[in-house]
């Protein structure tokens, strides 16, 4: 939940109320929602690109993308929205739905093939291991050169307890020649996973600047809409 804190400025403002129609009150209070929710937008996607903000090493360009704001406040309904759109279709609403609720992950197949079906174990890939523009690694990549049949797999304890290394051991035939050689290669690490999802709370990121804006922007309307009848 949103709290919204009336300050000095603003309680002033309210004793001279009586003098603006209901109708001027209703369009300064939707204008003064929307300044607010724009606000509390890009404060968010400040906070989120932050590497030392609430997500660890700053979000991804993806999840700020996904964040909204309500365009514009009628005056006779006086509802604004700021947050994640993680209640629309769009991939990112779907993306950012298990961050907002906080739900299990998903074991994924390769996970439990890497694993030999050890659920709570997650693969993460190594750095060599060609990507998308998007950073993502193709589910051919991870046919040819990671759940590849021909491929023989093994694990070792990596320094310090950090994990167990994935690698891939094949032969390959040397150009020109009728020799083979075997080769090593290191495909990535198999970790416990977390038991549950990191979930990011909004209400003590969007509080304090819905507070401070709200008050700010709604007082100023509001004067405004009083000195355009002599009384500001």
């Amino acid at each position: 939940m949103i709290n919204l804190a009336v300050n000095d400025e603003l309680a002033a403002v309210g004793r001279r109320l009586a003098l603006l129609s209901e109708r001027r009150i209703r369009q300064d209070v939707a204008h003064a929602l929307q300044l607010t929710v724009t606000a509390a937008r890009d404060q968010l996607r400040s906070d989120l690109a932050d590497p030392a903000g609430p997500v660890e090493g700053g979000a991804t360009r993806w999840t700020i993308g996904g964040t909204y704001a309500s365009r514009f406040v009628r005056p006779d309904d006086l509802t604004a929205a700021v947050g994640f759109a993680s209640d629309q279709p769009r991939a990112a609403g779907r993306y950012l739905r298990p961050i907002m609720r906080g739900t299990g992950p998903v074991t994924k197949g390769i996970d439990l093939r890497l694993t030999q079906g050890r659920r709570g174990q997650v693969f993460i890939p190594s750095s060599s291991l060609p990507r998308t523009p998007q950073g993502n690694i193709s589910r051919a990549v991870l046919r040819s050169q990671v759940v590849n049949p021909d491929l023989k797999l093994f694990t070792r304890p990596l320094r310090g307890g950090s994990g167990l290394g994935l690698y891939a051991r094949s032969s390959e035939r040397i150009r020109g020649t009728s020799t083979y050689e075997s080769r090593l290669r290191f495909l990535g690490v198999l970790k416990p996973g977390r038991t549950r999802r990191q979930t990011l709370e909004l209400a003590p990121l969007l509080n304090p600047t819905i507070e401070r804006e709200f008050s700010k922007s709604l007082a100023a309307d509001l004067q405004r809409s009083l000195a355009r009848i002599g009384f500001g």
